[in-house]
């Protein structure tokens, strides 16, 4: 199976998009429906915004839904899911999917704050978000001239109010 992901992908990339396309459709369909890899590229390449390829919400969400079944991209599956629910205004099922993909990978916590700081379910004294804010915290201590990762925890620093310690992460830089 991963090899003929990597060769659907490849086609995409390099020689054809529609050739690629129809090549992931395949690895959809039977007997390959237990390709979750599959599932996630082709929900992915449908939210995509240059894409030519659009599927329906319902067809995103069941694709998505195959791909949770998988520990490999069970994680990102979520995040795309909570997402997709965040658009419709459903926040409490976007919630369940960014705490399901935070609680696979820390990394994720990002996307539960920037997605649902402003609604009042996300706060900075939740473990998960002490234990990323101190992550980066500690990566930014190791490599201070890294731009884009202060950057990155000024803005969940200002997503969760910590403004004045988004404001001195950010002065620090200077």
């Amino acid at each position: 199976p991963v090899r003929q992901i990597r060769l659907a992908s490849y086609i995409y990339e390099h020689e054809s998009r529609q050739v690629g396309w129809e090549s992931f459709l395949k690895l959809d369909s039977p007997p390959n429906r237990g390709l979750p890899e599959a599932h996630l590229w082709i929900a992915e390449h449908a939210l995509a915004n240059d894409t030519t390829h659009r599927l329906s919400r319902s067809q995103i969400t069941a694709h998505l839904q195959n791909a949770v079944e998988s520990p490999e991209v069970a994680a990102r599956a979520h995040v795309l899911l909570g997402y997709l629910h965040i658009q419709h205004g459903e926040k409490q099922l976007a919630e369940r999917h960014f705490r399901s993909a935070v609680s696979s990978d820390l990394k994720h916590t990002d996307d539960l704050i920037l997605a649902l700081a402003h609604t009042g379910r996300v706060h900075s004294h939740e473990k998960c978000v002490e234990l990323r804010l101190a992550q980066l915290k500690s990566a930014l201590t190791q490599r201070p001239e890294n731009i884009p990762l202060r950057i990155r925890f000024a803005v969940l620093l200002t997503a969760l109010g910590e403004l004045f310690e988004a404001e001195n992460t950010i002065d620090e830089g200077r």
